[in-house]
């Protein structure tokens, strides 16, 4: 058995369990909320990190409407190889949003994706709280 927790809430579940956890937290309000989401993915076998988001980037472009990338770049996360995804898209409720995601390896084989998500109009406004969120990212062993 292998402990998974959050916040306050702990419990075990089997070793071999695919942990396809998300996180999802979002400021109050109307509209598209500013928001933060975590997952984990397992990779492919031999795909780096930036390999990786790269395919989420065509993931992307097929399933988002108007999705542009905005900008890429090799960064780290926690003192850790990681890769940084800029992406502009149409929402299905047809807002203009803008999102940063971090790629980044999360223990044994998953990659955690970290997404900052708010309308495109508002990220003058939420830039520096989006990076200070990803900067304060801790990847920390887990029991067992």
């Amino acid at each position: 058995m292998r402990s998974y927790r959050y916040a306050d809430v702990g419990f075990d579940a089997p070793e071999r369990w695919l942990d396809l956890s998300v996180v999802t937290l979002a400021a109050p309000g109307e509209g598209l909320a500013p928001s933060v989401e975590l997952v984990r993915e397992t990779a492919p076998k031999n795909v780096s990190i930036e390999a990786f988001a790269k395919r989420q980037v065509a993931r992307a472009k097929r399933t988002r409407s108007a999705h542009q990338l905005v900008a890429e770049a090799s960064v780290e996360v926690d003192g850790a190889p990681a890769y940084r995804l800029e992406h502009r898209f149409v929402t299905p409720e047809k807002i203009d949003a803008h999102q940063l995601q971090y790629f980044f390896a999360a223990g044994g084989e998953d990659i955690a994706i970290l997404s900052l998500t708010c309308a495109a109009d508002a990220l003058a406004e939420h830039r520096p709280l989006f990076e200070s969120i990803a900067a304060s990212v801790r990847r920390e062993p887990t029991d067992g």
